[in-house]
C-alpha cells in the first residue's frame, strides 16, 4: 500500500513539472494573490519538489500605485504537513534569491507602499489571533532593499534613515516561533 501511495505521489510530482503544468499551476497562484492582495502578481512558473518544496521562479509584485513592491529570480518554501492538522503553520524553509524589494511612503499622509500586503493577511477577528507559526529559517541571498520616505529632501553624501538603500545581502534568518500575544 505504502509502494502504491509512493509511485502516485512521485507520478504526480513529474507531470505537475513538465513546463505546461508548471505555468498553468503560477497561474491558479498569480490569481490567488492577486486577488488577496488586490494588484498585479506575475510568477513565470511553479515547479513542485519533492515531499513539501514549492518554488516560484520570476515573482513580480506590484504595489497599489504601479510600482514594483517585490522582484525575485527565485521564491520557495517547504512546509510542514503534520503541523497543519494542529491548526498550526510551520514552515521549516523560506528563500528568497535574487531579489529586489522597493519599500517607500509618497507622503506624511499616505501609507506606506507596503501596508496593503499587511492588511491583505491580517487576521479579520477582533480577538487575539491564533496565528502559531514556526518558521526554521528564512534565506535572503542577493538581495536589494530600498526604503523612501519620498517626502523628506535626500542629503547626498550623508546617512539618512529616511531614505536606505540596502544591497547584496545574504541572510540566514532563524525565527523559532512566532505567536500573538493575548
Amino acid at each position: 500500500m505504502l509502494a502504491i501511495v509512493i509511485t502516485l505521489y512521485l507520478l504526480l510530482l513529474i507531470a505537475a513539472n513538465f513546463t505546461p503544468a508548471q505555468r498553468y499551476l503560477a497561474g491558479l497562484v498569480e490569481d490567488v494573490l492577486s486577488e488577496k492582495l488586490k494588484t498585479k502578481v506575475e510568477i513565470d512558473r511553479l515547479e513542485l519538489g519533492l515531499f513539501n518544496r514549492v518554488t516560484l521562479h520570476d515573482v513580480c509584485v506590484f504595489d497599489q500605485g504601479g510600482d514594483t513592491l517585490l522582484n525575485a529570480r527565485l521564491v520557495s518554501g517547504k512546509i510542514e504537513y503534520t503541523p497543519l492538522l494542529q491548526g498550526k503553520v510551520a514552515l521549516r524553509t523560506v528563500s528568497l534569491l535574487d531579489g529586489r524589494i522597493r519599500l517607500y511612503q509618497s507622503t506624511a499622509q499616505s501609507a506606506p507602499n507596503y501596508q496593503f500586503v499587511l492588511d491583505a493577511f491580517k487576521s479579520e477577528k477582533q480577538g487575539p489571533s491564533k496565528l502559531n507559526l514556526s518558521l526554521g529559517s528564512l534565506i535572503i541571498r542577493r538581495t536589494a532593499v530600498s526604503y523612501d520616505l519620498r517626502y523628506k529632501p535626500t542629503s547626498p553624501g550623508r546617512f539618512s534613515t529616511a531614505h536606505l538603500h540596502l544591497s547584496d545581502i545574504d541572510a540566514n534568518v532563524s525565527l523559532h516561533k512566532l505567536t500573538r500575544r493575548g
